[in-house]
């Protein structure tokens, strides 16, 4: 009853319509560009990009960061933009006011600066007629960097240079290695950034991160157990490189070596050479 009144009874005509212009669900954004079924074990290339992010992490634990060097031997480059941001975190004196991630990444430019000094990583300047193409690559990153919160480590003052120098060296990394793999070589970017992923991917360029990377060095070395592997991952990304959620490991299991039957799927190895670690 309504005011002494009855209560109408829902007819059809009074009852809210259904929507027949609902938009048809769009499939989440993956957050790293690399899908589940990419290979794992080691694949050779001409040239492996490295993002400053990502070589900050594996820097962290010298003998982890020789691994990787010996593993990719001959093929680890960055730009100039990039050495530029780590010799300048390198410069850096370790000051009380900084907070341990801070310090982390001034231990890991400085190893990563002598590393270059020993040839083991080579620079490779950018030409001025990709200038065009850099820009475009950067707005893409802005776009990609939306809504993202700064990485531990980097001092307020310090926010807005930090995201400008890494948006620039992301970029020049993606441009280099587009231009390197439209000339036919082979060629991959490494970086624990989703944003910059999914940007190189956009450009055709494939990308890896540090717990893909610590995979390939579990199934080259066989004394490096998925217990071990795993907890270097979370040790390494915990100040930085932080890897996007669909794209971090989330036990030992998910380093451990998937061979059955003497072949390995997810290692694109199918058992006609020598056994995978």
């Amino acid at each position: 009853m309504t005011n002494g009144w009855p209560t109408p009874r829902p007819t059809p005509g009074i009852m809210p319509r259904r929507r027949t212009d609902l938009q048809p669900r769009v499939a989440r954004q993956r957050g790293y560009a690399t899908g589940p079924s990419a290979p794992r074990r080691f694949q050779p290339v001409d040239m492996a990009w490295c993002d400053s992010g990502f070589l900050y992490a594996v820097a962290q634990r010298e003998p982890v960061f020789k691994q990787f060097s010996d593993l990719y031997v001959g093929a680890l480059v960055i730009t100039d933009a990039v050495e530029k941001e780590i010799r300048n975190q390198a410069e850096k004196s370790p000051s009380p006011h900084y907070d341990a991630g801070k310090l982390l990444m001034i231990r890991s430019a400085n190893r990563i600066v002598q590393a270059i000094e020993r040839g083991v990583i080579r620079i490779y300047e950018l030409p001025t007629t990709a200038t065009a193409m850099v820009g475009s690559v950067i707005d893409q990153l802005k776009g990609a960097d939306e809504g993202r919160i700064v990485q531990p480590g980097v001092d307020s003052d310090e926010r807005v240079v930090a995201v400008t120098e890494k948006n620039a060296g992301e970029a020049y990394s993606i441009v280099a290695a587009a231009r390197v793999l439209a000339e036919g070589s082979s060629t991959v970017l490494l970086t624990d950034d989703g944003g910059a992923s999914r940007v190189a991917e956009s450009r055709g360029v494939r990308s890896l991160n540090v717990a893909d990377v610590l995979r390939q060095l579990g199934c080259e070395d066989p004394q490096l157990t998925s217990e071990h592997l795993f907890a270097v991952c979370e040790a390494v990304t915990k100040s930085f490189g932080t890897l996007p959620t669909d794209a971090r490991p989330r036990s030992a299991e998910d380093f451990k070596c998937k061979a059955v039957g003497g072949a390995c799927s997810p290692c694109g190895w199918a058992g006609e050479t020598s056994s995978p670690a």
